[in-house]
């Protein structure tokens, strides 16, 4: 077996997925096991290949290394999408991603890069360029799959200037273990070419998006992209006085884009605090390649290159710098009587602005601003606070309709067994509130009374998992499983289970296993909504 690996063992194509690479293998070997594959590649059974992001590398090379002679981060590097999101996080976050999939354990890249979580529209379906895949069949008597014709934003060749095309096989393969292999007999060789006009920002966006893998970007902080953007709007003469013009920078995205795009790869700007106001302000958090491609190709043309504009980025200091402190030698003899006259401001005004309107509210706040900042930050923004409200959003009506939603919720799935753990995620997702819940829940107490009685605790998602199972058997009217096999069936090993399911093994199942014996076997009603209790 070990001469068939070496013989067969397929040499990595330019800009190749892993997963295709693994695919391609199996194919070779002729092996229609899934879990035998597995066990040759990587050594072990449980492994669940990604077809994105497949980790698992340094396991990997130690079972097929002396077949592939690579280290693990050139593998990271040529062969996963890992490289588009480089230039746009920080380094410590970026290694992390890395050694993630290298040495993890279990392989959470999609979470921890924040793909799950981000409002980017992934395509469900291979897709590949019909001169890629003609070219491919003379040259090379077989097709692969390339990995950046698999990313958001990505809707044409950036070699052949055509149009991508979806084929039918599923990114997300239905059998959880098997690789997914690009079978020419599976694509459509006579398909017709759509070229793009190379003026069309759809060509620019794709062939930065190649970009972001040929060039060697370093790493760049959220403190760099923040001085970049404010650095672009005002080389781009996109102020209104000192401040920035979201206003017109939105019109300019959306006139080079339009909304149908926009709207088709998840960067909607309908909504008043969007991405795109984000970018421009001070950066809380990451964002990825398609965010900021999308930005770059709308104001500064079709001749943009990412690379130069990441060099830009290079100049910007890492951190923010601490905000200068002024000192005063009247300090301690003055500020008693400034925040004396601070206080009395802020009892006999309203709010902030109408102080600053006077004479002496601009002196005071000046110098209390200056010499006495922490003093007069606690003292202000509580004043400002208390006074300020939200009249935006009628919370009362929302958590109305909301809660609403959640029963509706509840009573389509009370019957369902074999749901996931009905969590408060869980419940946030199925309403599309998956941020609004967590993030409000204190103005929603109609929810937070909902969540409160229905989510599921550990111990009742357990317990309810090996009541599906059991359930299940009676209706079939077959034996109940021996308890070891209860477990696995259930997904419960001795580190997860929690005391009632142990309890619940232990005594119940027994007892209703010899009743079924005696009974001969019955049927159990799941379909009753009131069913006993006992």
């Amino acid at each position: 077996m070990g001469f068939v690996m070496i013989m067969q063992f397929p040499v990595p194509y330019l800009d190749e997925l892993l997963s295709s690479v693994l695919a391609r293998f199996i194919h070779r070997q002729g092996i229609n096991a899934d879990k035998q594959a597995l066990d040759i590649l990587f050594g072990s059974r449980n492994i669940v290949p990604s077809s994105l992001f497949q980790g698992h590398v340094q396991l990997l090379l130690s079972n097929a290394g002396h077949l592939w002679n690579i280290s693990p981060e050139q593998v990271i590097d040529d062969h996963s999408l890992l490289g588009v999101f480089k230039p746009f996080m920080d380094a410590a976050r970026y290694d992390a991603q890395k050694q993630e999939l290298i040495h993890g354990t279990k392989n959470q890249s999609l979470t921890s890069i924040g793909i799950n979580a981000s409002k980017l529209i992934w395509p469900h379906h291979f897709r590949y360029c019909p001169v890629c895949l003609k070219h491919d069949i003379e040259t090379l008597g077989e097709t692969y799959w390339r990995r950046n014709f698999q990313l958001p934003g990505m809707s044409c060749c950036p070699v052949h200037s055509c149009l991508l095309v979806e084929s039918e096989i599923s990114i997300h393969s239905s059998q959880r273990h098997a690789f997914v292999a690009a079978k020419s007999e599976q694509l459509n060789l006579s398909i017709g070419m759509g070229l793009v006009p190379p003026e069309l920002n759809q060509i620019t966006l794709a062939r930065q998006i190649y970009q972001l893998f040929q060039c060697r970007t370093f790493n760049h902080s959220v403190t760099q992209w923040s001085g970049y953007y404010q650095n672009l709007a005002c080389s781009l003469n996109l102020m209104v006085g000192g401040r920035i013009d979201h206003r017109l920078i939105q019109l300019m995205i959306r006139n080079a884009w339009g909304d149908n795009w926009l709207n088709q790869n998840g960067l909607s700007l309908e909504i008043e605090n969007n991405w795109l106001l984000a970018i421009f302000r001070k950066h809380r958090r990451p964002f990825s390649y398609l965010h900021h491609l999308t930005v770059m190709v709308a104001l500064l043309g079709t001749s943009m290159s990412i690379g130069k504009e990441c060099t830009k980025v290079d100049i910007f200091p890492d951190k923010f710098s601490p905000k200068k402190r002024y000192f005063t030698s009247e300090y301690d003899s003055r500020k008693a009587e400034y925040r004396a006259i601070w206080l009395n401001l802020i009892r006999d005004f309203n709010s902030l602005k109408d102080i600053r309107a006077t004479k002496e509210g601009t002196r005071v706040y000046s110098w209390l601003y200056r010499f006495d900042r922490d003093w007069h930050i606690q003292h202000s923004l509580a004043h400002v606070k208390k006074r300020h409200v939200d009249r935006r959003v009628d919370w009362a009506k929302r958590d109305r309709e909301l809660v609403k939603k959640l029963l509706s919720v509840e009573n389509r799935s009370y019957l369902d067994l074999f749901l996931p753990r009905k969590s408060r995620p869980w419940y946030a997702k199925q309403i599309n509130a998956s941020n609004l819940i967590p993030d409000k829940l204190a103005k929603l107490p109609l929810c937070h009374c909902f969540l409160n009685r229905y989510q599921e605790s550990v111990e009742e998602y357990q317990l309810r998992r090996l009541l599906a199972i059991v359930v299940d058997k009676l209706n079939h009217g077959q034996a109940i499983p021996p308890i070891y096999e209860l477990e696995r069936s259930a997904g419960l090993s001795k580190e997860r289970i929690r005391e009632p399911a142990k309890e619940v093994l232990r005594m119940d199942i027994s007892r209703i296993a010899r009743q079924a014996r005696i009974a001969g076997g019955y049927k159990v009603n799941s379909n009753s909504r009131h069913s006993s209790s006992s």
